[in-house]
């Protein structure tokens, strides 16, 4: 048996390739875990051994959408900051010490997951978590398109639409209502807005299109 598993769509991969493989193949998709099972995957493994306070479950929750490895990797951040303080109490405001730590020291998939994609799209998705203003914020594109305005650079209304949905139908944006968008995972918005922010984006872009 021969499992192989990664990041991109097979079909987002050159057909020719895969094809031969995948006759005798059987194909599934691997998303987000449940809410339910995203709880469980939280609190189950350190029941009566960390206890939550307030909301952070749902913060982690909404911090990683249930992506099985992200919440992994924030609960072992959050075990590891409990154990060096010698307490099982995890507040609110442990949060951003978990994602300061993540965001310190990105794990070679999120390093991965940017280097994949191409420089337009790195712009709108920096487009996206710059126009955000907070956790639980949809930006619209108009919304985008006045962050983009502020760096001087032009993306099409037209193109900016289709590149939102590219990403939501890979499962890195969620639409709102009226054409808006975020992050499903928030740990993406607050990773590229620290390290990758849209004035440096915005300047990449530029300096790929003058070149062309």
């Amino acid at each position: 048996y021969l499992i192989s598993a990664g990041n991109h769509r097979l079909q987002e991969r050159r057909h020719g390739f895969w094809e031969p493989l995948l006759q005798r193949c059987d194909y599934r998709n691997i998303s987000y875990l449940t809410p339910n099972d995203t709880r469980r995957l939280i609190q189950e493994p350190v029941r009566g051994k960390v206890f939550f306070i307030g909301t952070t479950v749902r913060d982690i929750m909404r911090l990683t959408a249930g992506q099985p490895f992200y919440t992994q990797l924030v609960c072992r951040n959050m075990v590891e900051l409990l154990n060096a303080e010698r307490r099982n109490y995890f507040y609110e405001a442990d949060i951003t010490d978990v994602v300061s730590e993540i965001i310190d020291n990105p794990p070679p998939q999120l390093i991965y997951f940017w280097a994949g994609m191409e420089t337009v799209e790195k712009l709108v998705l920096s487009t996206v978590a710059e126009a955000a203003r907070g956790t639980n914020s949809f930006p619209d594109l108009d919304e985008m398109q006045h962050a983009l305005k502020k760096f001087s650079v032009n993306v099409p209304e037209s193109d900016l639409k289709k590149i939102c949905e590219q990403m939501t139908v890979r499962e890195i944006l969620e639409r709102g209502p009226r054409e808006s968008y975020r992050f499903r995972m928030d740990l993406y918005r607050l990773w590229i807005r620290e390290d990758h922010n849209l004035y440096n984006i915005a300047r990449e872009f530029d300096r790929e299109t003058i070149s062309r």
